[in-house]
């Protein structure tokens, strides 16, 4: 095999990553044979370096994980609508001009992993955690799609009002606010990065404030695949779910974008579900 439509995944860390088992999956199942998908762990200090190299490599694309979702904006020669309201990418596509254009399919995944869990919007109190690139993502995806009241609280509080005031601009309809400790909220979503390491039993979210069978504890981590965030929730009787959904559709939404072919989304789903060795 001669490789010659390379895309892969710039992030730090990223050996946890289900993307590359997942993308080469479906160019296999579509026979798409000259398409690769790499893991490109970059270090801080040389993201700037490795998007531009990625044009140099004549790569077609990439996906942009923690913690460069805003990070690689400047970088980019033009966004999508979305990711021009977000401020945040998770795909690049590079054209037949070798253009770099960012996109970001964060918030139309999200969505659609809520409609799955069929999880109602419009009338709930939602709690988001963070302020990064997939708290913006999630926060655009949910107030686009009716939500009307949103509360978001990050460890920086600095940053969640900087986010609530451009949220407020864009979608004036809604009641969205900046607050400085946990709230009670139907629906509380993790868009941190605490309970990534597996090796941590850290949470963002205080173990003396318990949960109930009437809230839904949503985290964006789908590796590992219970978060104690979501063990906690899950003691306290709250319904949960994890990321692993989001992580398929927006995946399949950065392949279509990539190759012009509709993603085999059960069979990415078959291969993110055997890594994790989900029945």
């Amino acid at each position: 095999m001669n490789p010659k439509n390379l895309v892969g995944l710039i992030g730090w860390p990223i050996e946890h990553s289900l993307s590359p088992a997942m993308h080469n999956e479906a160019f296999r199942i579509l026979g798409l044979d000259s398409w690769v998908y790499v893991s490109l762990p970059v270090q801080h200090n040389n993201i700037k370096e490795a998007i531009f190299g990625l044009k140099a490599l004549c790569f077609k694309g990439a996906n942009i994980t923690i913690p460069y979702k805003e990070v690689v904006v400047p970088y980019l020669d033009k966004l999508s609508e979305d990711a021009k309201i977000i401020e945040a990418v998770n795909t690049i596509v590079i054209d037949e001009k070798g253009l770099l254009i960012g996109h970001n399919t964060d918030h139309a995944g999200f969505i659609k992993d809520l409609a799955d869990n069929a999880v109602e919007i419009s009338k709930k109190n939602i709690l988001v955690l963070g302020a990064g690139g997939a708290a913006k993502a999630i926060c655009y995806g949910l107030l686009h799609n009716g939500a009307q009241n949103l509360m978001i609280l990050n460890r920086t509080k600095n940053k969640s009002d900087e986010l609530a005031h451009t949220l407020r601009y864009k979608f004036n309809t809604s009641h969205i606010q900046s607050i400085e400790k946990y709230a009670h909220a139907d629906l509380v979503i993790n868009c941190t990065s605490v309970g990534l390491d597996k090796t941590s039993q850290a949470m963002p979210w205080d173990k003396n404030i318990s949960f109930n069978k009437n809230q839904i504890v949503y985290d964006t981590i789908y590796n590992p695949y219970e978060t104690p965030l979501l063990a906690f929730a899950k003691s306290c009787g709250a319904k949960t779910i994890n990321g692993l959904g989001m992580l398929i559709n927006q995946a399949a939404l950065a392949f279509e974008l990539w190759t012009q072919h509709k993603a085999p989304i059960k069979d990415m789903q078959k291969i993110a579900y055997a890594k994790l060795n989900i029945k």
